[in-house]
């Protein structure tokens, strides 16, 4: 993805600038924000500096209908809106203090309707817990996620718990048939010792070899 060469230390500058300009535009610990960024260095960096300062996050799909993105809008009233790699739409919702929520997922439900799924920061560490004492760490060492990051296993399982675990993660663009087609060489050339995904992706890189 566009964040393959990253440093871990431009990446943490870049965090610590994006919360100093998001705490400055208001955004604290009980606001809301959906960010629509894709698997992306962007997204990396608003999702960490809003999980410092203790904001609720609720990513989704890049490849949201404006209709979809509306509604998520009306049922969340976020502070802010993220999209196009970073760009900015302050709302006038306000905060909430008591909100307990680190993350809103939103899911296709059979009314065909996102549905939301909140998860607070305890739920979410809980799950990293329980990872970590039933999965070898060892083997998530350099985790490719090519689930979208608005999708609950590829955030959790193949982004945030490698991460937590210290252990590094390449990212690469979601829904892209090159991507696909080249799985094979992705893993050898990025020396990927773990990924998941679902069975239409499996099959699909099956299909080139």
């Amino acid at each position: 993805g566009d964040n393959a060469d990253q440093s871990l230390g431009t990446l943490k500058d870049g965090i610590d600038l994006l919360k100093i300009h998001l705490t400055k535009n208001g955004i604290r610990s009980g606001s809301k924000v959906l960010i629509c960024l894709g698997n992306t260095t962007s997204f990396c960096k608003y999702f960490f500096a809003l999980w410092e300062i203790g904001a609720c996050i609720v990513p989704v799909s890049s490849l949201a209908t404006e209709l979809e993105i509306r509604f998520i809008i009306e049922q969340v009233n976020p502070a802010l809106v993220v999209y196009l790699d970073g760009k900015e739409v302050f709302m006038k919702n306000d905060f909430d203090e008591k909100l307990s929520h680190s993350l809103i997922l939103f899911t296709s439900g059979s009314s065909g309707r996102p549905k939301g799924v909140c998860l607070s920061r305890e739920a979410l560490f809980k799950k990293m817990i329980t990872y970590r004492d039933n999965l070898p760490v060892h083997h998530f060492s350099r985790t490719l996620c090519m689930l979208p990051l608005n999708f609950g296993h590829g955030l959790i399982t193949n982004f945030l718990f490698p991460i937590f675990m210290n252990q590094q993660v390449v990212l690469a663009p979601s829904s892209r048939m090159d991507i696909y087609s080249s799985l094979g060489k992705i893993i050898d050339d990025y020396s990927i010792t773990c990924f998941s995904s679902v069975p239409s992706i499996f099959k699909i890189a099956n299909s080139f070899g």
